[in-house]
C-alpha cells in the first residue's frame, strides 16, 4: 500500500468522525440504521401434507435408532 493511500484512507475516516461529532453535538435525532429489507416471498406459503410429515418423522427415527444402535455398539 501506498502512503499516499494509507493518507487518504486515514483523512476519509476522519471526515466520517468529524461529521458524527457535530451530529451528537448538535442534538439532532439520531435514527436507528435501516433494516435490511426482505423480499417478499412469491406465491403461497408451501404446506406439508400430514402422510408426508408422518414419513418424514418415521425416517427420524429410523435414523436415530441407527446411530443409537451404533454408538451402543461402539461403547460396548
Amino acid at each position: 500500500m501506498s502512503v499516499e493511500y494509507v493518507i487518504k484512507m486515514l483523512e476519509a475516516e476522519r471526515d466520517k468522525l468529524d461529521a458524527a461529532i457535530r451530529v451528537l453535538k448538535s442534538g439532532e435525532a439520531i435514527s436507528d440504521p435501516p433494516k435490511a429489507e426482505v423480499a417478499p416471498r412469491a406465491g403461497k406459503k408451501r404446506k406439508m401434507s400430514p402422510s408426508a410429515r408422518a414419513k418424514i418423522a418415521q425416517a427420524a427415527r429410523e435414523r436415530w435408532a441407527k446411530k443409537k444402535a451404533a454408538a451402543e455398539k461402539a461403547n460396548k
